[in-house]
């Protein structure tokens, strides 16, 4: 135990997102064995094909937030556009 928690406080990633990471790993374990499509490969293709377009307005609003050009409209814009 000592051995686990000596190496969460000597690296700064694990230290300040270990949490999360242990919730992500226990979720997709408790949904795995609920669940026996999830692991499924047309499972995974569509979960990866939904968040794809969040993750590239995600990565620019990221470059945004960075120069110091605070905009975060992108969400409302989505949706307008969603309606046309």
């Amino acid at each position: 135990m000592n051995k686990i928690k000596s190496y969460f406080q000597s690296n700064r990633i694990l230290r300040n997102y270990g949490g999360v990471l242990i919730a992500l790993i226990g979720l997709f374990a408790l949904f795995s064995i609920l669940s026996p499509f999830f692991l499924n490969t047309n499972n995974l293709l569509t979960v990866l094909s939904q968040v794809s377009i969040i993750a590239i307005m995600a990565f620019g609003m990221t470059f945004v937030l960075m120069i110091g050009e605070i905009d975060l409209s992108v969400g409302s814009i989505a949706a307008v556009s969603s309606l046309v």
